[in-house]
């Protein structure tokens, strides 16, 4: 029997313990590089700067990466003062506002401390080496920050694991209004799937916590 066209299979989501465990592996790979004296190491430094960069906008956002690919410093520095910033989606070919909450706009800060203090509006935020603004493809982001994912978290973990999170999270402390205006989703259904996956996650923890202890 063939899969209803309605129901879609989600990567595993995101949660606050693995997100922790992405930003002190990159932390451990960041120290161990700046030991090493070698050509590639500023390149890997780079890749690394750009992973870290790619998880917390997503973490944060729940953006798709289509959304983040063309982030400028620009972009981050209004996100910080406004708690908001304008992404393009090229799915729908427009612009979008996009709103944060003041402890993303410190994480903000944080992050990407050494870019902000850069002249240019217009450097990208995920950036190619020395080419500040020549963007990567939307498909090779998602390359190299999913290789990242399954070495350190394992199978199932996507970009997709983030959204979902944010979505969730969303729905869980909102509503389903929400949750529609944070995916920018144009249908309703298409966020009501989000909340059905969350249902059931839910309702097999609950089992779980029943037969814990006869077993």
């Amino acid at each position: 029997m063939a899969r209803p066209v309605n129901q879609r299979i989600f990567t595993e989501k995101m949660t606050f313990e693995a997100y922790n465990a992405l930003l002190s592996k990159i932390a451990q790979k960041r120290a161990f590089l700046a030991k090493k004296r070698h050509p590639t190491v500023t390149l890997s430094l780079n890749q690394l700067s750009n992973i870290e960069a790619i998880i917390v906008i997503l973490m944060h956002t729940g953006l798709r990466v289509s959304e983040i690919r063309l982030l400028t410093v620009g972009d981050i520095r209004k996100a910080i003062t406004n708690h908001a910033f304008v992404v393009y989606e090229a799915k729908k070919k427009s612009y979008r506002r996009v709103v944060i909450g003041k402890t993303t706009a410190e994480t903000f800060k944080k992050i990407f401390n050494d870019k902000l203090n850069e002249i240019s509006n217009n450097n990208l935020i995920i950036r190619k080496h020395k080419n500040i603004q020549s963007p990567y493809s939307s498909d090779y982001i998602q390359q190299f920050t999913n290789k990242f994912l399954r070495e350190t978290l394992g199978a199932g973990y996507t970009t997709h694991s983030f959204r979902r999170f944010a979505i969730t999270e969303v729905l869980n402390r909102a509503g389903v209004n929400e949750a529609k205006v944070l995916a920018n989703h144009s249908k309703v259904e298409t966020t009501l799937l989000y909340k059905r996956f969350n249902e059931e996650e839910i309702l097999k923890n609950v089992l779980d916590g029943v037969w814990k202890n006869q077993t």
